[in-house]
């Protein structure tokens, strides 16, 4: 990706490990994410971050604090450290000590996903792949990729894509709206000197924290004013990122979760945000050049606000969340139209066993059209295929001028083999420890 400058100037939404602590939330920060980003990369962003968050809270945000709120934010620091304590990607939060602490890599991660859903956007492709990823690296293992993949590559976006003016302009919307909200909030926390989270901490209290730096980070937006562009896709994704319903095994178990976690996303969060947008939308509509289209994207992005709190109310769209997640890879997170399954894999060269392939498949005697999309490393191959009623997972091994493979797709599972024949792939594939008994398949690169 081409090198950008440092991009901070107005309003947001917070995707963060801070705000989302629960069971697996915090399990998965536990895992580690530091192969995402080197240090030396970080350094270099940490060093472009720096001034623009410094000259925005000098400049921007302190000459429409009360003076009572300059008072209590008079101790305030903002701290960029290369990464959070915790090690997860998305983890921003305030100490007792009245220091904001930015993680470098939870900045650059947020940077990197405003980028691709703006060249996403842009080019007509389906978002669901930036939701896709982060739940995948929930759900995923280091040792599946050899190290964690980022954001651009994993989601391939073109290094010249903010060469794009429409690109470039709505992923700096997203970015700003997104770390100004995320330091209004942690402003917030240290304004009403909130005492953190922890075992003296009643749960109701936190959560009572929470709405009460949300409420101060958007009255502040307000004065700006500031548009909240970027606040329905950080909440999209925080139902990817965040506790799930779909990781417990029944709903007493997920209810005993909630109670002991003291700050998740909630649905009644979600609520009360999307109300406040609602209610000042002329307010927040100021910025736009055309105050009818202004009012008409916050009420946009609050509609949206609130669909989050209808995904995070139904356990049976949690457990898809889940499922989605699980089963998310590389292969499938290649950009598709809205509507596809699969996108497109590009192939590197005329390398076999590596691209997107269109073909037919048999199934129980009868002929499905299918799309594989196949990501080779090596000797080894990783893929999805699809054939128009769900997706299916494929990882297998070359050996010689064939591939071996193992594949799953809902309850099923199976082993099966391929060889190349030009730009067509041939061969059988079986159910359980066969490897023949389910049919032949033949599909012909597509890219």
């Amino acid at each position: 990706m081409t090198a950008r400058a440092a991009r901070l100037g107005a309003a947001g939404i917070a995707l963060v490990a801070a705000l989302l602590l629960g069971p697996a939330a915090a399990a998965a920060a536990e895992r580690g994410y530091a192969s995402l980003y080197d240090d030396a990369e970080l350094a270099h962003w940490a060093d472009r971050y720096r001034p623009g968050i410094l000259s925005n809270l000098d400049e921007v945000l302190r000459p429409v604090l009360t003076r009572e709120e300059l008072r209590g934010l008079r101790d305030l620091r903002i701290d960029i450290p290369l990464r959070a304590a915790s090690g997860h990607p998305l983890d921003f939060y305030a100490l007792a000590s009245g220091t904001v602490v930015l993680p470098a890599m939870s900045l650059k991660f947020l940077d990197d996903l405003s980028v691709a859903f703006a060249w996403l956007n842009r080019n007509g492709y389906s978002p669901e792949t930036v939701q896709e990823y982060v739940g995948m690296l929930k759900y995923g293992r280091e040792a599946d990729f050899g190290r964690w993949p980022a954001p651009l590559r994993a989601l391939r976006i073109p290094e010249d894509a903010l060469k794009d003016p429409a690109v470039d302009g709505l992923s700096q919307k997203i970015f700003k709206s997104a770390v100004i909200f995320i330091l209004l909030h942690e402003m917030g926390h240290v304004l009403h000197g909130h005492p953190g989270y922890g075992p003296l901490v009643r749960r109701a209290d936190a959560r009572a924290n929470e709405a009460q730096a949300d409420a101060f980070a958007l009255e502040v937006m307000r004065r700006l004013p500031a548009q909240p562009t970027g606040m329905f896709l950080f909440f999209q994704l925080m139902a990817y990122a965040g506790p799930n319903r779909g990781d417990f095994d029944g709903d007493a178990a997920w209810r005993q979760a909630m109670e002991r976690a003291t700050h998740p996303v909630t649905p009644d969060r979600m609520r009360a945000i999307a109300d406040i947008l609602r209610r000042h939308a002329d307010g927040f509509a100021v910025e736009y050049e055309n105050r009818r289209t202004g009012r008409e994207n916050v009420l946009f992005t609050a509609d949206q606000i609130a669909l989050v709190a209808e995904t995070l109310s139904d356990p049976d769209l949690q457990k898809l969340v889940a499922m989605t997640s699980r089963r998310a890879t590389l292969a499938g997170l290649a950009p598709r139209r809205h509507g596809e399954k699969l996108g497109a894999v590009s192939s590197s060269g005329s390398a076999a066993f590596s691209g997107t392939y269109d073909g037919s498949i048999e199934i129980q005697g009868q002929s499905f059209d299918v799309r594989l999309a196949l990501v080779r490393d090596g000797l080894r191959v990783a893929g999805l295929f699809s054939i128009g009623a769900g997706v299916g997972e494929l990882d297998g091994r070359i050996e010689g001028e064939k591939l071996y493979y193992s594949w799953r797709s809902g309850g099923d599972t199976g082993r099966g083999t391929m060889v190349r024949d030009g730009d067509a792939l041939a061969g059988r594939w079986g159910y359980r420890g066969s490897a023949d008994d389910g049919g032949a398949w033949r599909v012909r690169r597509a890219n």
